[in-house]
């Protein structure tokens, strides 16, 4: 570890069964990720990018209704008479 200059060192074993002994994630500057850790990682971000997904639905429902009655509301008119009055 002296000649990595106390760069970190990042390890990732996707062997089953494993390959590197996890006591090397105790070492200094020594960061061991296995295929469970990536997998409880990715199913982490998933579930944030659900959660943002249904942000968005809402956000987009609000809009769209929100646009829809301006719609309603713009296409409204009073009819007049040809001489000038309101009905």
């Amino acid at each position: 570890m002296k000649l990595r200059r106390h760069r970190s060192l990042l390890l990732i074993d996707i062997a089953v069964p494993r390959d590197i002994d996890p006591e090397v994630n105790f070492l200094e500057s020594v960061y061991l990720y296995n295929i469970d850790d990536l997998q409880t990682i990715a199913d982490n971000y998933l579930k944030q990018r659900q959660q943002e997904i249904s942000k968005c639905e809402s956000f987009i429902r609000e809009k769209a209704a929100a646009l829809l009655q301006a719609a309603a509301h713009s296409f409204q008119f009073q009819p007049k008479l040809a001489c000038g009055t309101e009905a």
